[in-house]
């Protein structure tokens, strides 16, 4: 579709939508009021949700804060803006859905979302769907996906934060806020940089013995990134809203390579682009929301010296994503009753195009594009006489692929989801899901040819069936405070997993090869009590297991996942409700996580860790300064999530913000 194609459909759509509810609003003496209109962000309900308080401590990032969810956990290949894998409930990494206000992340190339490349600034909440992508995000996905909402614009608010910390560590944040009456806009700027050269140890590539261990620093590995944010809504209508984004992040960093090997002009530089426009007409019997959007990101790696590759040059990757998404939904219920049917629809299309071109000057570009298109449907069934509700979803998924060279391919497939929700119990939620669900091979997947990695065309998609039984429990019975738990077991068979398999000439091809079973236990805890105590706390336990049928696998456990993972956190504060002094806090948190296996054989392991922290945090002059001292991995243990990778060792971070009384209303 061309681009203007698609300007004049978003502007059609917004001329109808305005037709459908005109403007209206409510006077109050002096000045007038306009009732907000639920968003379609909340037509389906995340299983957990990340707020802006759990991303305040000073270091922390998105990573950080996702892998201390129950069923959630972070594979990172060093310290801050290094790259961060996430996994949900023993997922690969690709298979789960990274969102910005419901655009997708994932490149069109294929390949997991890098988490450190998100900046905090624009973040105003989290939402996690475990085992699960809701239809309104227009893909299916076997793990589960994560959308990152920027910030609500509601009064008048600035924000101003400067940090610094271990390994020339800074940061910088600006934000600044309006949304007073029917127009509302918002710009957020993120520095963050470190020289990455922390302590290490090298083990002289020999585990058995440490007479050849030596400690190093960490070399090649300075990072720096700036984010900018703008942000635009507003009112066409009483329940008709249109909002607008643009979000771009550009970092340049050092490639360290593996810690038994040192790199020095090995560099990665990545600019990233998102940008959209959603409309929403709520008010309505039917319910629309129109979503257009574009990405676009462009990658550079140098390796001059042939630190990385097996050839010295590099590469030059584009990605390219436009699409549209639209969904409708229409509550039916008769006046007093009981029962209440809510069908919704939802439609989506996107092109991608990814090309990759190598600086050598015999090696011709190569490049592949694909139109994906999915349709949805899902209907749900509401009593109030059994408190409970039952909903049934069904999408299909298509990919039309070609490449420069003139190949061509087509995948399609269907993803399933049966739910019943229970509220008989107060303040308590039962859930019982089972769900079917597909991934489809990336472009890279099927036509990559970096001349190490060969293109499978024939890729089947990956598949999953999964049930899940979960609760939930609000105990307003606990009158010292809130007292909030969540917990779910579940089950995932997952078969067609794509994994590269090398051959004798050291050419690898991705290929249909592995199925596996994934039993898990997740469970969460939050209190805050007395006014005095914060307590938060995550479980995950997982047992994965290789099903395929080789050999030399059946019956392994499956790699990158961690049999049991725990995370807690207590904070003792005190708020002294003075003009000089408010709220001071102190705080101690831990991270504990099992052994774990690298490779297929399960030869390859990493020993189990606990890595515990630190923090102080002290709101000053009328909750307009905030100062937070973060010390991480106090014991100095040192650690890895993957071979070859070092974590930092124990590292400081403090931060000062100043959030100036503008008098508007806060988030």
């Amino acid at each position: 579709m061309r681009r203007r194609d698609l300007t004049g459909l978003v502007a059609s759509a917004t001329a109808a939508l305005c037709c459908i509810a005109p403007y209206a609003s409510a006077e109050e003496p002096g000045k007038t009021v306009i009732r907000p209109a639920p968003s379609v962000q909340r037509w389906e309900r995340p299983t957990a949700v990340v707020d802006r308080s759990q991303l305040e401590d000073a270091g922390a990032d998105l990573a950080e804060a996702l892998d201390h969810q129950p069923g959630l956990g972070v594979a990172r290949l060093g310290g801050l803006l290094s790259f961060s894998l996430l996994s949900v409930r023993g997922s690969t990494a690709d298979q789960v859905l990274v969102f910005v206000d419901g655009i997708p992340l994932n490149a069109a190339e294929g390949g997991p979302v890098d988490l450190s490349s998100l900046p905090l600034g624009p973040i105003g909440a989290v939402a996690i769907y475990r085992g699960l992508s809701p239809l309104v995000l227009g893909s299916s996905a076997i793990g589960g996906a994560v959308d990152v909402r920027t910030r609500q614009l509601r009064g008048d608010r600035l924000e101003l934060e400067v940090g610094g910390g271990s390994f020339a560590t800074r940061t910088a944040r600006v934000f600044y806020g309006h949304g007073e009456g029917p127009v509302g806009a918002g710009i957020a700027i993120d520095y963050q940089g470190t020289a990455g050269d922390f302590p290490y140890v090298a083990d002289g590539g020999t585990a058995w013995t440490d007479a050849d261990d030596v400690t190093r620093r960490r070399r090649n590995n300075a990072a720096d990134q700036v984010g900018v944010m703008a942000k635009l809504r507003g009112r066409l209508g009483e329940d008709v809203r249109l909002t607008a984004l643009a979000l771009v992040v550009h970092r340049s960093a050092g490639l360290p390579g593996i810690g038994l090997y040192d790199t020095e002009a090995s560099h990665l530089a990545t600019t990233r682009t998102v940008s959209g426009v959603r409309l929403e007409a709520l008010g309505g019997p039917v319910q629309l929301a129109t979503t257009a959007y574009f990405s676009l990101s462009q990658t550079r790696f140098d390796d001059p010296a042939g630190e990385i590759g097996l050839a010295t040059g590099g590469s030059r990757n584009l990605s390219l994503i436009p699409g549209l998404t639209v969904a409708a939904r229409a509550p039916l219920s008769a006046e007093d009753a009981p029962w209440r049917l809510t069908p919704m629809a939802v439609a989506s299309w996107r092109w991608e195009r990814w090309q990759r071109e190598d600086p050598a000057p015999d090696v011709p570009a190569s490049g592949a594009g694909r139109h994906v298109v999915t349709a949805a449907a899902e209907a749900t069934l509401a009593g109030d006489p059994v408190e409970s509700e039952l909903s049934v979803a069904a999408r299909f998924e298509g990919a039309w692929s070609d490449t420069d060279g003139g190949a061509s391919q087509s995948v399609t497939g269907w993803s399933l989801r049966a739910a019943l929700l229970q509220r008989s119990i107060p303040d308590t939620r039962f859930q019982l899901a089972v769900t079917r669900s597909l991934r489809l091979p990336s472009l890279y997947e099927l036509y990559g040819d970096t001349g190490y990695v060969l293109g499978n065309a024939a890729l089947r998609s990956e598949r999953s069936v999964g049930v899940e039984l979960g609760v939930s429990h609000d105990a307003s019975w606990f009158h010292a405070g809130r007292l909030t738990f969540e917990g779910a077991v579940f089950a995932n068979f997952v078969d067609d997993l794509i994994q590269l398999v090398q051959n004798s000439q050291g050419v690898a091809r991705p290929e249909n090869v592995d199925s596996g079973r994934i039993v898990g236990v997740e469970a969460g805890l939050s209190l805050d009590a007395w006014r005095h105590l914060r307590v938060s706390g995550a479980l995950t336990w997982l047992d994965a297991v290789d099903t395929s049928e080789l050999a030399a696998r059946r019956g392994k456990r499956l790699p990158f996942r961690p049999e049991l993972a725990t995370h807690g956190r207590v904070e003792l504060y005190h708020d002294f409700h003075g003009a000089a002094v408010g709220e001071v806090g102190l705080r101690v948190e831990f991270s504990q996580t099992s052994g774990n296996t690298l490779d297929h054989a399960n030869l390859v392991t990493v020993p189990a860790r606990l890595v515990l922290g630190v923090g102080v945090e002290a709101r000053l002059w009328r909750d307009q300064l905030r100062f937070d001292l973060a010390v991480r991995n106090v014991l100095d243990d040192r650690v890895q999530d993957l071979s070859g990778f070092p974590l930092p060792g124990v590292s400081a971070m403090a931060t000062l913000g100043w959030t100036p009384d503008l008098s508007g209303v806060s988030e």
